[in-house]
Parts: C-alpha cells; structure tokens; sequence
C-alpha cells in the first residue's frame, strides 16, 4: 500500500534549501512561498531558502518587482547563469533540485544532472 502524499511528506526532513534551474519569473517561488509549512516553518514543504536559476535574464528578472505573498516565508536569490555549464554553488550546497519545466531546452543533460547532483547535500554526502 502507498502512503497519501500528506502522510509521506511528514515522516521526510524538510528540504529547507532549494535550487530552482530554468525558474524563469519565479512561478515556483510563488507556490511555495503560498502557503505555511506543516511545522509552521519556512513555505510549502518546509522551504526556507530558495534559489532561482535561469540563463534568461529578461525572464529571471520579468517579475522581481511583484510582491509575492508570504515571501517572508522563503528567502530567494535570483542567478543568471547557463544551466549548462559548471554549476556557481558549492558541493552538497541544496537538499532539493526542481525545474520548472525547462530540461526540454538543455542539449547536456547528463552534464547538467552531474551537476545537480554534485550541488545536492544527500548526494554529495555520501
């Protein structure tokens, strides 16, 4: 038997920090800033530190002046860089990597999911 989503997000750790490649105007700090997390800390799944990368500046930037509601919740860099080279961030830097539907746009992704999971903490550890 599977356990409902709710259920299997309380027995996780929080992921409190996360890194967004190909974020765009920032949809994804959006939701997760949205809500509380279940322990009252941090946005939606316990994220406190969000970090927003994308090679468009134009996109990156598109919305940086629009309040986002419950931002307080989730502290957020924005970063123009190439998603398809050497990743800015140090080993084991972020506990969870998301794309906001861009990995269709990326020619390397065996380079680009080398990297991530290069610059995610579970991984690296080990």
């Amino acid at each position: 038997d599977m356990l409902p989503y709710d259920a299997m997000l309380s027995i996780l750790p929080p992921p409190p920090t996360l890194y967004v490649t190909g974020s765009g105007a920032g949809f994804i700090h959006k939701a997760i800033c949205s809500d509380d997390a279940f322990e009252g800390e941090g946005g939606i799944g316990g994220v406190r530190k969000l970090v927003q990368l994308d090679s468009s500046e134009v996109m990156l930037l598109r919305d940086q002046d629009v309040k986002v509601e419950g931002a307080e919740r989730c502290d957020t860099y924005r970063l123009n860089a190439d998603e398809e080279g050497t990743l800015p961030f140090p080993d084991g830097t972020f506990d969870l990597v998301i794309s906001s539907q861009a990995l269709h746009w990326i020619n390397d992704l065996p380079g680009l999911f080398k990297e991530v999971m290069v610059s995610t903490y579970a991984i690296a550890a080990r």
